[in-house]
């Protein structure tokens, strides 16, 4: 089976976590490229047209999977090739995209939801729940002997508005003059322009990951901090209800103020929240389980597709 990727990425770059899981289907057989949408706005998307067109007469694709709403519209500009849809986040939390994701939503053949949450804020019925699966391999623990810092890691990047470093920072700065020792000092350290095994080796040197965005999908990085046995303080945003529990001892789930964050942090790092691996375990998502997941959603697609013809 042949399958066209269709992606935004304006360096010409495809995200960690959708290269990971192409990788893993490939790994399953399937033929996949890709096809990346370098330019923004809706003049930049249409200007790919013709590119798509000649993408799909030369590859021949049995399925285009696209990834994001706006992805996922203009893949479904040709109505020769069926289309899967994938929604991550943005394409449901933004007002701005949701009307041009819903028309994806209702054109393409089948669509992918990272969460559940996702799904109901989208508002719809039909849809599939896959989220996006962990490389268990790579994001795995070090040696029980290995130090860690006196280092909390951000989820995100500080200027992503999203991701909201104000209030992690604000959270960190009650907990160092409330809970912390005058000798010591946690330095609040963002995830910005790492390569995926600096992170491994970041979540395997921090006490903890902070999470407080304003909204996530699913938020990968809490998957591959769990897979490290890294405890996670988070917001509840995203999937983090699906994977941490109140009995979770990969990590806890707080109020987004300032307080809360403090409490949680003083919390995890006082008990034992060093056992999410094992949870996330239990959950099968990683990299070769998700992907047999979406092999058996492309096949019930190229099934009807064929058909029907």
């Amino acid at each position: 089976m042949k399958v066209l990727i269709v992606h935004s990425g304006t360096q010409n770059k495809t995200s960690a976590y959708i290269k990971e899981q192409v990788d893993s289907l490939i790994s399953l057989g399937l033929e996949i490229n890709y096809f990346t949408i370098t330019k923004k706005g809706v003049k930049g998307y249409l200007s790919h047209l013709p590119k798509l067109y000649k993408k799909i007469n030369e590859f021949k694709p049995d399925i285009i999977h696209a990834h994001y709403g706006i992805s996922g519209l203009f893949a479904n500009l040709q109505r020769k090739i069926p289309v899967i849809t994938s929604f991550h986040g943005s394409d449901v939390y933004k007002s701005k995209n949701v009307v041009l994701s819903k028309i994806a939503y209702y054109l393409s053949k089948e669509t992918i939801f990272v969460s559940s949450k996702l799904k109901t804020k989208f508002g719809v019925k039909r849809g599939n729940i896959i989220t996006c699966g962990v490389d268990m391999n790579l994001f795995k623990p070090a040696s029980p002997l290995f130090e860690r810092e006196s280092i909390i890691l951000f989820s995100g990047s500080a200027d992503n508005k999203v991701k909201n470093y104000p209030l992690a920072n604000e959270g960190v700065k009650i907990f160092n003059n409330h809970f912390v020792k005058c000798d010591l000092h946690f330095r609040l350290t963002e995830l910005k322009n790492k390569s995926r095994k600096e992170v491994v080796h970041l979540m395997n040197t921090a006490q903890l990951l902070l999470i407080t965005s304003i909204y996530e999908g699913s938020s990968q990085v809490l998957k591959e901090a769990m897979a490290c046995n890294c405890p996670v303080v988070t917001t509840n945003v995203g999937s983090v209800r699906d994977l941490i529990s109140k009995e979770s001892k990969a990590g806890i789930i707080v109020e987004p103020f300032p307080e809360s964050i403090a409490n949680g942090i003083h919390k995890v790092l006082s008990e034992d929240f060093k056992h999410g691996r094992k949870e996330l375990v239990e959950y099968e998502i990683g990299l070769g389980q998700v992907a047999q997941r979406i092999l058996m959603l492309y096949n019930k697609v190229a099934s009807n597709s064929t058909n029907r013809s």
